[in-house]
């Protein structure tokens, strides 16, 4: 029973309970579609980590972008299926200059594959590793 559940959700397309992505001054807030308030924030200036990776849906393929903060308790998730996802694309690439342009087509394909990767490491173990 949980197989044809899971089925006819990924053949009925994003769900319309998914959060929403709205870019704010120095970053972006994603917001709950049932209740309209912010469920997370991230501010460019509280980034220490980007990465991105791509999961198998059977299917389709979700990209995801996950964001690591400074504070280091929270990690923000967010999904290409989200409305606002594609605005990021010029912010980030102004915030984080250093992330290659190319990075959604690269995790994109081949299809089926997670194609890992870490666009952008401020963190300290990082900067301690590369001295």
């Amino acid at each position: 029973m949980a197989l044809w559940s899971r089925i006819r959700t990924l053949l009925s397309g994003p769900s319309k309970r998914d959060p929403r992505i709205e870019l704010v001054d120095g970053g972006f807030d994603v917001f709950s579609i049932e209740t309209g308030h912010v469920v997370a924030s991230v501010r460019w200036r509280n980034v220490l980590r980007v990465h991105t990776y791509k999961v198998d849906l059977a299917t389709t393929d979700c990209i995801w972008l996950t964001f690591e903060l400074d504070n280091g308790t929270a990690t923000v998730r967010i999904s290409e299926e989200w409305a606002g996802f594609a605005r990021l694309f010029e912010p980030l690439a102004a915030a984080f200059p250093t992330i290659p342009s190319e990075w959604y087509a690269d995790v994109m394909t081949p299809a089926f594959k997670a194609n890992h990767r870490v666009l952008y490491d401020a963190s300290p173990s990082h900067s301690a590793a590369s001295v």
